[in-house]
Formats: C-alpha cells, structure tokens, sequence
C-alpha cells in the first residue's frame, strides 16, 4: 500500500544520490581545491532545485487536502439537509395517517379537516417543517429556486384535495337518476369510493416522487463523501 511518508523517503533518496555523485566527482578529479568548490557548487544548486520543486509539491499537497476538506464540510452538510427533509417527510405522511384513522371513524357522513392545515394543525405543522427542509434543498442542495418549493406546494395541494373529498358525505346508492336541477347539483357535493381513491392515490404519486428524489440526492451525496474520504483512509493502511 502506498505509505504518506513514501514522497519524504525517495526526496532523502535523492539528495544522498546526489552527494555521493558529488564527492565521486571530486575524487575523480585528483581532489583539487576547485574541483572540490565545484562540487558543493553543484550541491548547492541542485540543493536548491530540490527544496524548490519540495516547496511546490507540499503547496500543492496542501491545497488539495484543504480542498477536500472543503467539499466534505459541503458535502456533509448537504446529506444532514437531504435527511431532515426525508424525516420531514416521513412526519407528514404520519400525520396524514392519523387523518385517515379520523375519516375511518366518520367516512359515512363525512370528517372536515381542513383546519389541520393550519400552523397549529397537526398536518399543517409538519408541513411547514418541510417546506423550511425545501427552501435548504433549493439554497444548499440542488441550488435551484423553486424546485423543492414547487414540490412542497404539490404535495400541501394533494392533501387539501383529500381532506376537501373526504369532508363530503358518501353518496348514497340511487334507482334513478335525478329529476331536478337540484339534484344535479348536489351530486358534486358527495363522495364516492373512487373520488377519494382518487385524491389519495394522487397524494401517494407525489409523495412517492419526492421520496425517489431524496433518495437519489442521499446516495449521490454519500457516494462523494466517500469517494472525498477514501484516499486519507488508504493511506494510513
């Protein structure tokens, strides 16, 4: 395995290389004074060239550790942002759940929620929690806009449809069809197992749409975490 300490090692290589060069050459050369000037010259200068060509190969070294130091504060900051909105996520489909449990309770005539989507209501809560967990994505994340925001509108729509189909009353099983124009019109006003099937399969695509995204976003994030981390791992082995 590749050690860190191998560039310090053949660097020391290197100059002991050069110094025996050096004094062979003054042998060589009968020891004379000048010869022997002539090779710590030429230490000197090759001395030089390699605490120069050492200086630039430790800023370089330097630069990219704090680079990678960088874009993993980045990316880690950007995988914590990823799993508060998964979190969040989860939080409004447990209060939409709990909704359900209420509407199962009074299917028949009929369960008006719609107050929960207020700050205080328990859906309304929960959304807003994701819709701050959007806003981070756009900023941090993705670096777009609106596109989480525009999600986060999607998904509050999805569920103030439901809740609007549900808060009607079931409509009841008819022989005939109407005779009047009232009763045109108060067939809008009723619910059928379809019509919230509907609603609710519709919630379920949007939901299920924003969980893939996150999901995409979580292993992308944490394949370049540790893609960023992997060579400091390999190199203290």
């Amino acid at each position: 395995m590749r050690s860190e300490y191998a560039a310090g090692f053949y660097g020391l290589l290197a100059a002991f290389v050069i110094i025996v060069c050096a004094l062979f050459y003054s042998t060589f050369t009968d020891g004379r004074p000048e010869s022997t000037d002539k090779a710590f010259n030429l230490i000197s200068s090759v001395s030089a060239l390699i605490q120069a060509i050492a200086a630039i190969f430790v800023a370089g070294l330097a630069f990219r550790g704090w680079n990678s130091w960088k874009l993993q504060i980045v990316h880690g900051k950007a995988l914590g942002i990823v799993w508060d909105a998964n979190v969040a996520l989860r939080g409004v489909e447990a209060a939409v759940n709990e909704l359900e449990a209420r509407w199962a309770r009074s299917y028949v005539s009929g369960s008006d929620q719609i107050i929960e989507l207020d700050e205080n209501g328990i859906v309304g809560k929960v959304l807003e929690i994701f819709k701050t967990q959007c806003i981070l994505l756009d900023k941090v994340v993705v670096k777009n806009e609106w596109e989480w925001q525009n999600r986060c509108h999607d998904l509050r729509s999805c569920i103030r449809a439901l809740i609007d189909e549900q808060a009607k009353k079931l409509k009841a099983p008819q022989s005939k069809k109407p005779t009047s124009t009232k009763g045109v019109f108060s067939s809008i006003d009723v619910k059928t197992d379809d019509s919230v099937s509907e609603k609710r399969q519709a919630l379920k695509a949007v939901t299920d749409t924003i969980d893939k995204k996150l999901t995409a976003l979580e292993e992308y994030y944490l394949s370049a975490h540790s893609t960023l981390a992997r060579p400091s791992i390999s190199s203290r082995r």
